[in-house]
């Protein structure tokens, strides 16, 4: 996401936002991780993780999007940024609502996301 780094780097809070929200578009729902994957499983784990290293970065370029990670990031205090971001925190909410935080894969990133939405 070069918009989002472009953004946070020139201090565009229009063009965050933007990438805030397109970058929860893309995010799948939270998961749970395997209990376990045989040898058979290897060419569909190999997908697994590409997928998840592609999640784990947007879920990183969010948390620096909303201020939880790094320096910069939207000002979630600010009425406005809380207004425009209320339907794109809702589907979060929504999956926060609907999951168990128990053995969730890439349990950190998704309890910060959380604490984020949370605090909005």
């Amino acid at each position: 996401m070069l918009r989002a780094r472009q953004a946070m780097d020139s201090g565009d809070a229009s063009g965050m936002l933007q990438a805030a929200i397109d970058i929860i578009g893309l995010l799948a729902p939270p998961r749970h991780l395997p209990a376990s994957c045989s040898e058979a499983d290897m060419s569909e784990q190999a997908k697994q993780e590409l997928r998840a290293g592609q999640q784990t970065c947007l879920r990183g370029i969010l948390l620096e999007l909303v201020g939880l990670q790094g320096s910069g990031g939207l000002d979630l205090t600010d009425d406005g940024t809380r207004k425009l971001l209320q339907v794109p925190f809702h589907r979060l909410r929504l999956w926060k609502d609907g999951c168990s935080s128990v053995n969730l894969a890439a349990e950190r990133q998704w309890q910060r996301i959380f604490q984020a939405v949370d605090s909005a």
